[in-house]
């Protein structure tokens, strides 16, 4: 072993010992030291052991001043090392491979390599590094918007507005969506209406990510492994390569994720008991089969297994209670506390089988095709009056969704096309059901009871508890006779369009865009039922006298796994399906003039088209039919690079984008259903961005990114909860409100510094803030998000000879307290809280890349 190499042994076991907190070396009763690979090191000096002759030698190398630590300093003086934000993008916002620079349109892409260096590890994070985008989750749904247009419906028959895609499939539904970034290639996020190439419920935008093929003619691989607090593991693993015996036309690929959180002693306290909530765990596996037996010809096979638990996106916070239920319910003004019970939580699973094929036989066009079949489930339990005192109760047992999605793109070669031409056209097809059932648990006696003797002042929980009664509707735990309602809804939809784009060059210097998707979907309600069930306890004050009295055998008694309760059933109401088909177009065009290698101008005029759907959770209601949304956008921008060495980039926009029947959720009991939509006239947001890049030097980068909005409802007289009584109205006035999730300022301001360390290694400093300006929950504007800030920094080390490295970071390192939801219900104002301080180390290691 070389004597460099023995000191980059000794830094890097030192540096893991720091950063795990356990022992790197072990020392016997004589004072040797021996590491993890059994080579026998140095003795502490002043132990009065000999150091064997090659050790000894090393440490006099190590104290004279050799050629090598000459070179050393004047590599560290020099610093020609190049940061990781360096590395250029190719993008594929307009289905072909394209400089970053080149896209006529809003696109922020990132590498893995720099999201690593950004502190990226969960795709929610994603809205740290983009201004505009809001990613949170919600009962295991995806909730995002874009430029503050999007849709914040939780509930299983329910498109997003951002059509998200992963290896070039639609993702239908969101189950899952908001898990750790797996082996990932990288991530585009593609502002505004992209519904000529991008398709259904595309209005606010697109992220498409982009997994890693497998190495063709050689073996590589990578390895992760993060701990930070709150217990915090993460591990991945991924290994690829040609398969033997196959002359390297036949290749594999396979990778791994695992990811815990094992307390939430901060994040999310019970004050019931506290205790803690089910811990996170994310796990997900991916296998991949490629076969490329010429260049001109390549089809992929994957397989996809995503198992998601958590708690994070159902605990709840009651923090402010309506008037009618004062006294009754406990709201908590109290950071990262929850009413909940402690056995609330989500599981959601989604599988994912997909065949990719490319072939560029001809000479003036390419094709490509994808086919995926997915399904998805989720288990949702959920506390829905988010107080100490849980008197209602709504899970979603089981949520299931199954998708088969086929498409085939066509896209012109210079070969064989003019060079005054190049287009793109495609045809899309898709097959979706979604159902759901939702339990909804009520103590009737609470609610009968509890409201008007809240009024009086007199706290209902205690009277019930000294008289041997409870406030819950728990079915492990209830004490009283209690109901239970569970609804259900499937929903199918059969989708099938046509698209293409034209970009035209009349000079050598200007460009016209012309397009358009054809569209026609078909929704149907297979069914809508409610049914309803009276639980009684065999053994409670209550229960007892009920069935002492023989009211418990008025119907045919049921008993319920073996707990002691009885269930009588009443006569279930379906509710007749319905089914609608829409027929849309959606144009876009776009002219472009590229001023000088440097500076492109560019005006895009884009639309794009939501499903309709149906509101298929009702209680009294029939379902309604709600109509689809349809976005019209106008964006002018400036993509430019500055001074010889381009060493600034400079991108900006100018935008407005006007949204037609815009839907809107309902979370009501008394709206006929549980979630429920409605729609909205029309909504208009209104903006500017600028993104800017400077590389100061190959080694030194700064970003800053920021955007700003003006959303605002046109006429709008829809149903919500009045702020003076609480009580839900169908014919309150949200005309002139702005409009939800939409901060007036998001920005993000970024330095990265890669910089030379002894003993070859490199150095790396980052560091990074976000700002959000606040914004309103609701389009009555009384749930504010008031302004924060999320603060990042992270300190790497690398050792480019065995491709390892240490990352120690740190995330919303002051502590900010901001809220991923919050929401209005019948019971009052309701919040999830974000993510508290986080901190832990990354250690990671490549091979064959």
């Amino acid at each position: 072993m070389s004597n460099l190499m023995r000191l980059k042994t000794v830094a890097w076991l030192a540096a893991v010992e720091l950063a795990l907190g356990q022992p790197a070396f072990a020392q016997d009763a004589a004072g040797a030291t021996e590491s993890p690979t059994g080579v026998e090191l140095a003795p502490e000096a002043g132990t009065g052991a000999a150091a064997p002759q090659e050790v000894q030698e090393f440490g006099a190398s190590a104290q004279a001043p050799a050629a090598q630590e000459n070179a050393t300093q004047e590599r560290i003086q020099d610093n020609s090392l190049k940061s990781r934000l360096l590395e250029e993008v190719v993008v594929t916002a307009q289905r072909r491979e394209q400089n970053l620079q080149e896209v006529p349109s809003s696109v922020q892409a990132f590498s893995a390599a720099q999201l690593d260096a950004k502190g990226v590890s969960d795709i929610k994070d994603m809205q740290l590094v983009t201004p505009g985008l809001t990613f949170d989750s919600m009962a295991s749904y995806s909730i995002i918007f874009i430029r503050g247009v999007g849709g914040d419906a939780f509930q299983a028959g329910i498109d997003s507005s951002v059509a998200t895609y992963m290896d070039g499939l639609y993702l239908p539904f969101t189950f899952s969506s908001a898990q750790a970034l797996g082996d990932v290639k990288q991530v585009e996020v593609l502002k505004g209406p992209q519904g000529t190439l991008y398709g259904r419920n595309a209005i606010a935008g697109a992220i498409k990510v982009e997994l890693k093929e497998p190495c063709k003619d050689h073996y590589c691989g990578d390895v992760l492994q993060q701990v930070g607090n709150y217990k915090d593991s993460k591990t991945k693993i991924g290994f690829s390569g040609p398969v033997p015996y196959t002359d390297d036309t036949l290749s594999f690929g396979a990778s791994a994720l695992y990811e815990i959180h094992q307390a939430h002693d901060i994040y999310y306290q019970d004050p019931n008991n506290q205790g803690y909530y089910r811990p996170y765990r994310n796990r997900s596996w991916r296998s991949v089969l490629r076969w490329e037996p010429n260049s001109d010809f390549n089809i992929q096979a994957a397989y996809y297994d995503l198992q998601q638990q958590d708690a994070d996106s159902v605990v709840t916070v009651l923090l402010k209670t309506a008037p009618l239920f004062n006294g009754l319910l406990t709201p908590i003004d109290k950071p990262h506390t929850s009413g909940n019970q402690s056995n609330v939580g989500v599981s959601a699973s989604t599988r994912i089988t997909t065949a990719t094929a490319n072939a560029h036989w001809f000479d003036s066009f390419d094709i490509r095709a994808v086919y995926g079949h997915i399904k998805a489930e989720s288990t949702i339990l959920f506390d829905y009056d988010s107080a100490l005192e849980p008197v209602l109760d709504i899970s979603a047992i089981p949520n299931t969704a199954r998708s088969d999605i086929a498409e085939m793109t066509f896209s012109s070669k210079p070969t064989g096309t003019p060079s005054w031409l190049e287009w793109i056209s495609g045809v899309y097809y898709e097959n979706t059901l979604k159902t759901g059932r939702y339990p909804i648990k009520v103590n009737p006696l609470d609610i009968a009871l509890g409201v008007p003797l809240s009024a009086t002042g007199i706290p209902t929980c205690q009277l019930f508890t000294a008289i041997g009664l409870d406030c819950t509707a728990n079915s492990l735990s209830n004490q009283n006779p209690y109901i239970e309602v569970p609804l259900t809804s499937g929903i199918t939809t059969d989708a099938i369009s046509a698209y293409a784009q034209f970009t035209f060059h009349p000079t050598d210097r200007t460009s016209v865009v012309l397009g358009g998707r054809a569209s026609k979907e078909e929704r149907k309600l297979i069914y809508s039922t409610i049914d309803a069930r009276l639980i009684v306890p065999a053994q409670p004050i209550i229960g007892g006298v009920l069935q002492n009295l023989g009211l418990g055998d008025l119907l045919t008694p049921i008993p319920i796994l073996g707990t002691g309760l009885v269930s009588n059933t009443f006569t279930p109401v379906s509710f007749n399906p319905q089914d609608h088909t829409w027929n849309s177009f959606t144009p876009n065009m776009g002219l472009n003039f590229q001023y000088s290698d440097d500076l492109l101008l560019y005006y895009r005029y884009a639309e794009a088209f939501k499903s309709g759907n149906y509101n298929g959770l009702n209680i009294t209601n029939p379902p309604t039919r709600i109509e689809p949304e349809l976005a019209k956008s106008n964006e002018v921008g400036v993509k430019s690079e500055w001074f010889s060495d381009r060493s600034l980039k400079l991108n900006l926009a100018l935008f407005s984008t006007v949204v037609y029947n815009a839907q809107v959720q309902t979370l009501s009991l008394l709206s006929g259903g549980v979630t429920s939509l409605q729609n909205a006239a029309n909504y208009t947001v209104k903006g500017a961005e600028v993104e800017a890049s400077w590389f100061a030097t190959d080694a030194l980068v700064f970003n800053l990114s920021a955007d700003y909005l003006k959303g605002t409802y046109g006429n709008f007289i829809g149903r919500g909860f009045r702020p003076d009584t609480g009580l839900d109205d169908a014919q309150i006035n949200f005309t002139g409100n702005e409009t939800v999730r939409t901060p007036h300022w998001t920005a993000t301001l970024a330095g990265n510094y890669t910089f030379a360390l002894p003993w070859d290694l490199e150095g790396e400093i980052g560091a990074d803030i976000y700002y959000n300006s606040g914004f309103f929950y609701d389009p009555l504007n009384t749930l504010t998000q008031p302004a924060y800030k999320i603060i990042g920094a992270r300190f790497g080390v690398f050792d480019p000879s065995s491709n390892i490295r240490l990352t120690l970071y740190g995330k919303n390192l002051t502590d900010d307290v901001f809220f991923a939801q919050k929401y209005r219900q019948d019971f009052g104002d309701t919040g999830i809280y974000g993510a508290a301080r986080t901190f832990g180390g990354v250690l990671t290691w490549s091979f064959g890349a």
